[in-house]
Parts: C-alpha cells; sequence; structure tokens
C-alpha cells in the first residue's frame, strides 16, 4: 500500500509539472478576449492543496510553485530535517512521523515531491 501511495504522489507531481518534457500546455479558446494574466502560485493557494492531499482528495497536484513556507504553514515546524538520494540527485527532505508524511525539496526549497504514507481516506 505505501509503494502504491508514493507512486500516486510521484505521478501527481510528475503530471503536474511541464519541466524538461518539450511539452507546452495551452488553454483552451475561449470567446472573450482578455488580456489578464494568471497569477502566479501563491502560498494561500499552495497550502490549501497540500492541506487537501493531506485529507486524502487526490484530485489536484501540487504544481512546482510550491516551497518549504507552504509545507511548514500546513504541517508545521516539527518536521525532522534530513537528505537522502532522489533520483540519483542528492535532496533535502522534511520528515514528519507522526504524520506519516516525507516533503523533498530541491537547492531552492522548491517542493518536489510529497509522499504521504497514510493518507486519510
Amino acid at each position: 500500500m505505501t509503494r502504491v501511495l508514493a507512486l500516486c504522489a510521484v505521478c501527481v507531481l510528475a503530471c503536474s509539472s511541464n519541466e524538461g518534457n518539450g511539452t507546452k500546455k495551452t488553454a483552451p479558446k475561449t470567446e472573450t478576449t482578455s488580456s489578464h494574466k494568471p497569477k502566479a502560485k501563491t502560498m494561500s493557494t499552495c497550502t490549501d492543496t497540500i492541506r487537501r492531499l493531506m485529507a486524502g482528495h487526490l484530485d489536484q497536484p501540487v504544481t512546482s510553485g510550491c516551497t518549504r513556507a507552504d509545507v511548514v504553514a500546513v504541517l508545521g515546524s516539527d518536521g525532522s530535517a534530513g537528505a537522502g538520494r532522489l533520483s540519483n540527485t542528492e535532496r533535502k527532505w522534511l520528515d514528519y512521523e507522526a504524520k506519516h508524511t516525507r516533503a523533498w525539496f530541491d537547492d531552492d526549497d522548491h517542493l518536489l515531491m510529497l509522499v504521504v504514507t497514510k493518507p486519510s481516506v
């Protein structure tokens, strides 16, 4: 069960990012011609998404705009810091043992992967 959930977390994060795969998603055409540009990912959007994932709602992926600050805002500052290899690269993580969650970060503290081994489903 743990492997399946970890795989789902990887798929959720990988499918939400277009970095490095040479593809570009375009928005569907609409009848209006607005110059409105979408806003950048905000902390509240990231924290809301992380809260939903922790509650077992897997319908919205965590995007590459989320950071360590977003994770700490939701899960607290009591995570054990550490490092390990992720995709053959040394990465930092925060481990929340009581919440069965580990958050992996890049060198700039952007969230790479959130692994929840026992979500509330």
